[in-house]
């Protein structure tokens, strides 16, 4: 973790409102899914995630196994409820190694999964920074969807691209890890987002 006297720049909200996964259901009844209050990484899929275990394989290594053990974390993966069977078979070739308890399947129709995804990125049409099946999204506590407004080359990056090791290993871990620090000093009453602003500005001038 970052240390609490050490300035950062919180990560962007770059969406607020996002939608619950209530039209979502998983494989066990007595399972509830919830974002609120969650720092959560989703992954949204219209076809069988097993043609993405390595998509899968990428989020795991380079994303849950660092975030795991952050008290309120969650992955979640968003898949057709005709591909139930897939996932045992996905936590058989990944779990061998790494406990999945805070992985969660839930599953829904293709036409709701669309539905869900239009809704994720309205408002960022044509943005490449969003994609079924090979991108993951950071939604905070409050339903925010994170990111960065002014990435490099001045591009947005509000979804992971969960084929790009090189941006997964460079920017992921760093943007969970500034995102669960805001929530650190939330806590302990150390986080002023308006302070952190000002003293930025004063480093630019």
């Amino acid at each position: 973790m970052l240390s609490s006297k050490h300035y950062y720049t919180p990560l962007d909200v770059v969406k607020t409102d996002i939608q619950e996964l209530g039209d979502f259901k998983p494989a066990t009844d007595t399972m509830q899914v919830v974002l609120k209050g969650h720092i959560s990484l989703v992954m949204l899929f219209d076809e069988d995630p097993i043609q993405h275990v390595t998509e899968i394989s990428n989020v795991n290594e380079k994303a849950y196994k660092w975030a795991k053990g952050y008290k309120g974390f969650q992955l979640i993966f968003v898949v057709p409820e005709e591909y139930k069977e897939s996932e045992p078979i996905i936590r058989e070739k990944i779990g061998e190694y790494v406990d999945l308890k805070y992985w969660t399947f839930v599953f829904g129709s293709n036409d709701d999964i669309h539905k869900y995804y239009q809704n994720l990125k309205q408002g960022f049409d044509n943005d490449t920074t969003f994609g079924l099946n090979t991108h993951f999204y950071i939604i905070d506590k409050e339903l925010g969807l994170r990111g960065r407004k002014d990435d490099e080359k001045g591009m947005p990056l509000y979804g992971y691209d969960a084929t790009n090791i090189s941006e997964l290993h460079k920017k992921v871990v760093s943007d969970l890890r500034i995102l669960f620090q805001e929530y650190r000093d939330k806590r302990s009453g150390k986080f002023n987002s308006d302070q952190r602003r000002l003293k930025e500005l004063s480093d630019e001038e």
